[in-house]
């Protein structure tokens, strides 16, 4: 059950109900299908917002070694970008004027993500707005490497983010 894709997309966009239940909630039925094909331990209900897809399993949070402010242990590069995936299909959003894919969250988290990021040879910037903090991959050389050594796991973030890459040329 515990592929990094899943880790990615529990840690960036998961919710605890429960030490047992874990809930992703999206507007994107492609998503939430998704989730539901990584894993055996997904159920999927429409809601007023969307989608909820709730992963159940006895200890799961532990078990799946969820903690929102630290990035779990990844082993190789194959894990890496697997969490990455995950992590930026569930919580980036693409510009394609300014060709950036922005991330928003916890400093501390981000500069997690920069990390690993870096680990694959992707730069990114973390700048300040407010009391909020965002990730930006700029530029098309940095969009297409991000693309190439992790891309997204929807077709419409896909879609989007070839956009940006092709985009004014």
């Amino acid at each position: 059950m515990e592929t990094p894709e899943l880790l990615g997309l529990l840690h960036s966009c998961g919710s605890a109900k429960s030490k047992n239940i874990i809930e992703i909630q999206t507007k994107r039925k492609e998503l939430a299908e998704l989730i539901c094909d990584l894993t055996t331990f997904a159920d999927m209900k429409t809601i007023s917002r969307g989608y909820a897809v709730q992963l159940t399993g006895k200890n799961l949070i532990k078990n799946l070694r969820i903690n929102k402010n630290k990035i779990p242990d990844l082993k190789d590069g194959g894990e890496i970008t697997g969490f990455l995936r995950g992590f930026f299909e569930g919580k980036s959003s693409i510009s394609i004027v300014t060709r950036i894919i922005r991330l928003s969250g916890k400093k501390e988290q981000l500069e997690n993500i920069k990390k690993l990021l870096k680990s694959e040879n992707i730069d990114s910037v973390i700048y300040r707005s407010g009391k909020y903090y965002s990730l930006y991959i700029e530029g098309k050389n940095r969009c297409e490497r991000f693309r190439d050594k992790i891309g997204f796991l929807t077709k419409e973030k896909k879609d989007k983010l070839d956009k940006v890459i092709s985009f004014g040329i």
